[in-house]
């Protein structure tokens, strides 16, 4: 029977209608369906959320992309609380914990980690440890860990971490967005597989 990876989603805003939609790239879904995985998503509401999660017991998390953390100023803080809770589900239960891009910050920002406004990081693509070309959608960084509490496993050639694993627990954060390439790379592949399996 395939794994249960819990899934975050961003919170669009649809102003004409005044309403606020849990939503996610298609993509990841498919790419973690293609990786025998069974995607359980999960609404921005704790309360749902954690039901939901108690119901499918879920055998990995993955934070997903999309949007800036609510106090590096965006607009979602019930994401924020969710995102939090899982990352403590993660060390409490030890479960294998990816994020992506925002997923990443939200784990650094969660164990103190500061982030910082980055340039040159939207939109456009950059080599990470002086051999790989990813992609980059992301205005905030870390351009150094504080903490203690991670190694950076990737660097981007303007020095900042692009992915880390931490050191303690089965958590890990990479900055580019496998799910947005045409194909997606057999290291991008193997890496989820390495944190799922």
């Amino acid at each position: 029977m395939s794994k249960i990876i819990a899934l975050t989603q961003r919170v669009d805003f649809i102003t004409d209608y005044n309403e606020k939609r849990d939503a996610i790239d298609q993509r990841i879904s498919k790419l973690l369906f293609n990786c025998d995985y069974i995607p359980l998503l999960l609404p921005n509401d704790l309360a749902i959320a954690t039901v939901l999660f108690n119901i499918y017991k879920p055998s990995g998390i993955l934070l997903s992309g999309g949007g800036d953390l609510a106090n590096y100023g965006g607009a979602s803080p019930e994401r924020d609380e969710l995102e939090n809770w899982l990352i403590k589900q993660s060390i409490d239960n030890n479960l294998p914990l990816l994020g992506i891009c925002r997923g990443m910050q939200a784990i650094g920002n969660h164990f103190g980690e500061k982030l910082e406004q980055l340039k040159n990081h939207v939109a456009t693509t950059h080599t990470i440890n002086a051999s790989r070309e990813v992609n980059s959608f992301h205005n905030f960084g870390f351009v150094e860990l504080k903490t203690q509490n991670f190694i950076a496993t990737h660097l981007a050639n303007d020095g900042s971490i692009e992915a880390f694993k931490h050191n303690s627990y089965n958590i890990y954060g990479i900055m580019w967005h496998p799910e947005r390439e045409a194909i997606v790379t057999s290291e991008d592949l193997n890496l989820i597989r390495e944190i799922f399996d």
